[in-house]
Order: structure tokens, then C-alpha cells, then sequence
């Protein structure tokens, strides 16, 4: 499972952001590179490996819940 969200760099830029439900660990350099190939500048700046996606109830994501999580 994969979700995409605006985030904001520690410099206070804006960026997209990647969050990823996987359950083995993963390169997150190589994959920003691979993805950066692919997508170009759409490709996202940082990518978060995650336990779930915050949903509601009707399955849509919880994009504030998911925010907050990235940055616990």
C-alpha cells in the first residue's frame, strides 16, 4: 500500500512525500533514485516506510493522520 502527500522540508520547502506499507525493509536511497529516473520532478523527495496507511472508515486516507504519523 502506498500513499503520495505534500510535506515540508526541515528547511521549511515544500515536498512530496511517499509513504510506503511494506513488510521488509527497503534501500529508500535507491529507490528515490529509481523513482527520480521514471518519474522525473514528480518523483517524490522522501519516501517513509510505514506499518498501514491511516484510512476512514469508507477506506479513504486519513491524509492529516498520516502527516502526523511521518512525523512522530
Amino acid at each position: 500500500d502506498v500513499a503520495v502527500l505534500s510535506g515540508v522540508s526541515a528547511a521549511g520547502a515544500p515536498e512530496i512525500w511517499a509513504a510506503m506499507v511494506s513488510a521488509e525493509a527497503f534501500n529508500a536511497e535507491r529507490l528515490l533514485k529509481e523513482l527520480e529516473e521514471k518519474l522525473g520532478a514528480t518523483a517524490p523527495d522522501r519516501v517513509f516506510r510505514i506499518d498501514r496507511i491511516p484510512r476512514s472508515d469508507n477506506g479513504k486516507i486519513q491524509y492529516k493522520d498520516l502527516r502526523s504519523k511521518l512525523l512522530s
